[in-house]
């Protein structure tokens, strides 16, 4: 549910930084308009971010916008529990660290297990409020980067989030329908009992890394186990598991097919 929530504030926080952004091509000099516009716009980003922790159940949110002079996200607007780490996290900029490369790169950044994060500030801060999900999302306009919002949860985020932070995906269809098994060459008979549950997940992130053969599924060392887990999930309630690059676009398409009980 956060994830479409996310999507929804990242359409909210373009218009924002869009609108702080006219601030710089206006007059330089000190005019009463130019001041009340820049108030109007911090007033409607500190609504976002009290919306984030009252109407979204976040522990903690705050929203950063891209200052092109400073070269940095200076931050704008905060809500909720507030960190021992509030002065130190007022600028990020981009660089090699996991915060920095949410702002370099613009893809989102997970944890569900935050105090144990090496690059996460007041780590026993986060541990002692039971802070257990944090996500730093970017918000980009096609190449250029705008800003940045970052929650801090109190319980876990859920699996989809997963699937943006490892593939940089927008969108996640997720398609559950029942088949019938059809033998090679032969007609489709629509009077035939299903004969098992095929599920489709299908991204538009980065899609998967090639081989000689195709998406490998087994992973160049280092890069984790996550797909041998999904199969031997899958054949331990009797399913097989197969996945794949869109053959449109980038993405991922991971298919999950389990037997049907045959009908009596």
């Amino acid at each position: 549910m956060l994830s479409r929530q996310l999507q929804a504030a990242n359409q909210i926080v373009q218009e924002l930084v869009l609108l702080s952004s006219q601030l710089s091509s206006l007059s330089s000099s000190d005019s009463v308009e130019t001041r009340e516009l820049e108030q109007c716009v911090l007033k409607l980003a500190q609504t976002l971010v009290r919306q984030m922790v009252d109407r979204l159940g976040a522990a903690s949110a705050r929203l950063w916008f891209f200052d092109p002079q400073e070269g940095c996200f200076q931050s704008v607007a905060h809500a909720g529990l507030l960190s021992p780490a509030h002065d130190q996290i007022q600028r990020i900029y981009p660089d090699d660290s996991p915060l920095g490369r949410v702002a370099q790169e613009g893809l989102p950044l997970l944890s569900n297990n935050p105090a144990q994060e090496a690059w996460m500030p007041a780590p026993e801060w986060v541990k002692a409020n039971g802070l257990r999900g944090f996500v730093a999302y970017p918000i980009n306009r096609g190449e250029e980067r705008l800003g940045a919002l970052a929650l801090l949860s109190r319980t876990p985020l859920e699996a989809s989030f997963l699937i943006v932070k490892h593939a940089g995906a927008r969108r996640i269809d997720l398609i559950i329908q029942p088949k019938v098994q059809q033998d090679a060459g032969s007609s489709i008979n629509p009077q035939a009992p299903y004969t098992h549950l095929e599920l489709k997940i299908i991204d538009d992130g980065c899609g998967m890394p090639e081989s000689k053969s195709g998406a490998d599924p087994a992973q160049p060392s280092g890069h984790g186990h996550g797909l041998l887990n999904m199969r031997y999930r899958a054949e331990l309630i009797g399913a097989s598991i197969a996945w794949r690059n869109r053959r449109f676009g980038s993405g991922t398409v991971v298919e999950l097919r389990i037997s049907l009980p045959p009908s009596s």
